[in-house]
């Protein structure tokens, strides 16, 4: 077993389930896809300042950080495993590595 298995299933010891936007219904709800992707990731819960979308400064409760790099939208649904719930996303970043793994961060209102 390698350190990046070792590290990978330490750190990243709980899952996310991902439901990209498919449409929104008549009444404007946003829909989405059927099957969710399930992702290793790290939730924390902890108050932090992030830039939303529109580049101001809101309070985010809680963080994925999740191994690999889906392509994760604002208007996805990211489904905590660990307790069953849906938080609105805040906020979404990407870090690649050339000689690494991938990751991607997402902050939750």
């Amino acid at each position: 077993m390698s350190i990046v298995d070792v590290i990978d299933k330490n750190l990243f010891n709980e899952t996310v389930t991902w439901y990209p936007f498919a449409s929104r219904d008549q009444f404007g709800a946003p829909t989405f896809s059927a099957s969710g992707t399930q992702y290793r990731a790290r939730v924390t819960r902890k108050h932090r300042l992030v830039r939303d979308a529109q580049g101001d400064l809101a309070s985010s409760t809680a963080l994925a950080t999740i191994l690999g790099a889906p392509e994760i939208a604002m208007v996805d649904k990211v489904v905590l495993d660990s307790d069953g719930s849906d938080p609105e996303i805040l906020s979404v970043e990407r870090y690649g590595e050339a000689s690494g793994p991938s990751f991607t961060r997402v902050f939750f209102r």
